[in-house]
């Protein structure tokens, strides 16, 4: 089940990240977070396997898009469908509230998460690299037709 996160779920998001805290100069982001804003704020949404948190993803809006601020998917359950489903479920939010596309960002480092996105349809569209940390920015336009299984009254809004 997809439900929205609470601050009781803050450990699962560390637990996610831990893989990379040794390859990294400085941690992911996510981990720096205020986790009680952050499910506050009812952008937070985790997969609940009967009390077990598989995996979370953070969202926030944009005009034309849906930001994809953190998908997190804990070791456990990882090559297991978790991170693709939450994927999907940001992409039907989005248009959902009708935006047209899903932006994100990630660590250069985390190739595996490019990787990933790039499997899911996503495309490259820059790079940064600044005095903390090199990005990569990736975005997906959004297909009505083939969202899995969803009708939507859709309309672009422009700013």
């Amino acid at each position: 089940m997809i439900r929205l996160a609470t601050l009781e779920d803050r450990d699962s998001l560390d637990e996610a990240y831990s893989k990379y805290l040794d390859h990294l100069l400085t941690p992911p982001d996510p981990i720096l977070l205020d986790y009680e804003k952050v499910a506050a704020s009812g952008q937070t949404y985790v997969i609940d396997n009967e009390g077990l948190i598989c995996g979370m993803v953070t969202c926030t809006e944009e005009p034309k898009a849906l930001v994809m601020r953190n998908l997190a998917v804990l070791p456990a359950h990882q090559c297991k469908g978790v991170g693709r489903r939450l994927a999907t479920f940001v992409e039907e939010e989005a248009l959902r509230r009708h935006r047209i596309q899903v932006r994100l960002w990630t660590r250069t480092e985390m190739e595996d998460n490019i990787r990933f996105y790039l499997r899911l349809g996503y495309d490259i569209t820059h790079r940064e690299l600044s005095k903390e940390c090199s990005r990569v920015f990736l975005t997906k336009t959004l297909d009505v037709a083939n969202v899995s299984g969803t009708e939507h009254s859709f309309r672009e809004e422009t700013p």
